[in-house]
């Protein structure tokens, strides 16, 4: 069996204790079927390229980041758009 956890929270590197019990459920969950973790979140720090992915392996849990840089350089109705559309 093969698990996938799509997850709006989940630690990362703005923000290390966000949803840490859905990685405490991944890594339990890991021990008896293969399991995996999708997360994207928004980093806005300017030296962060538009996008950047991160792959990691913690015990049995395959874990991707995906971090990407929000656009805020047009009115909010285009940067809204743009940002949706990634």
């Amino acid at each position: 069996m093969k698990v996938l956890f799509l997850s709006s929270w989940f630690p990362n590197r703005t923000a290390p204790y966000n949803g840490d019990f859905v990685e405490r459920h991944a890594i339990a969950i890991s021990k008896i079927c293969t399991t995996s973790v999708l997360h994207v979140i928004p980093d806005d720090n300017p030296a962060c390229p538009w996008l950047e992915i991160t792959e990691a392996k913690k015990d049995r849990l395959y874990e991707v980041i995906i971090y990407f840089r929000r656009f805020t350089r047009w009115p909010q109705a285009v940067n809204r758009l743009l940002n949706y559309s990634l």
